[in-house]
């Protein structure tokens, strides 16, 4: 990858981290120039008492990590196919060869520096990219997330749940029962508690519908931003009914919810897990 393929965002990242760490530097050099003009003034030790709440370099580092992936996870993504940092791809800093505290230090740190630039940390991720293989894995996290949802596997470890028993349909809509939103009680007040585990599905749900072209994909995305309102939501009340697209719905119970999919919907999502669920099975018992 030459500096051409360096995305701007990154470049200027690049520009940024060189002159946050070069101001630190003189900050701190003033500083000590200032205290030790001081010590000499009064003949003895004197401090200034000037404090610079600033970041270290390994900190100013490990920020631009972070940075980069945000913007890797935006420009390395593929449609149905997210990318998604690993944290062991971080290069590992040497605290050594990063910070100045005196001349010598300050000449290894000059040299060490460029290494962790945000630029280079960029090429590592862009390395890794690979929408067949993101496809893959984003299509493997779905099929769990909803095999879970219904049962099919344990929630604790990715194997056969042997007392599954499929979802029932009840007036033409196939109920998940036991959906992950809840009544949560406090001290003085009850709020709406919406599990990790439901937002998953609903993702999952989402993903699958799209991945499929389905008619009826709306309900997924809807789902999904009804449970993110309903996590912020302040109070509860149960037996609250919630209408989604295609006549799906989400009923509230203190101790879980119960949620109607259209039977078209989860036959789409059932068909979704078949066709991924071996490779979950597998990738987990190799694990």
């Amino acid at each position: 990858m030459t500096n051409d393929d360096i995305p701007a965002e990154i470049a200027e990242l690049d520009a940024l981290y060189e002159s946050q760490l070069r101001l630190h530097d003189e900050l701190e050099a003033r500083i000590e120039a200032f205290e030790s003009d001081l010590r000499r003034a009064v003949r003895g030790y004197a401090s200034s008492q000037i404090r610079l709440n600033t970041p270290s370099a390994r900190q100013v580092i490990e920020a631009n990590f972070e940075r980069v992936e945000t913007i890797a996870c935006r420009l390395l993504s593929a449609p149905l196919a997210p990318f998604v940092c690993q944290h062991g791809w971080r290069p590992e800093i040497d605290h050594h060869r990063v910070e100045a505290w005196d001349e010598a230090s300050n000449a290894r740190a000059q040299k060490g520096r460029p290494a962790y630039k945000p630029s280079v940390y960029w090429k590592i991720l862009a390395a890794k990219a690979d929408p067949v293989t993101q496809k893959a894995t984003a299509s493997r996290g779905a099929a769990r997330a909803l095999a879970r949802g219904i049962g099919l596997i344990t929630a604790w470890r990715d194997g056969r749940n042997p007392a599954f028993q499929p979802p029932k349909v009840v007036r033409g809509f196939v109920l998940i029962d036991d959906f992950r939103v809840s009544e949560r009680s406090g001290f003085s007040s009850r709020d709406t508690y919406v599990c990790e585990s439901a937002h998953e599905f609903a993702g999952a749900l989402d993903y699958a519908l799209k991945e499929t072209g389905s008619d009826m994909v709306s309900v997924g995305s809807v789902l999904v931003s009804l449970l993110r309102e309903l996590s912020m939501r302040s109070g509860f009340q149960s037996r609250e009914k919630f209408e989604l697209p295609h006549g799906a719905s989400l009923v509230t119970f203190k101790q879980a919810s119960k949620l109607y999919l259209p039977k078209p919907v989860a036959d789409t999502m059932n068909l979704f897990i078949s066709e991924h669920l071996a490779d979950v099975l597998s990738l987990e018992a190799a694990a």
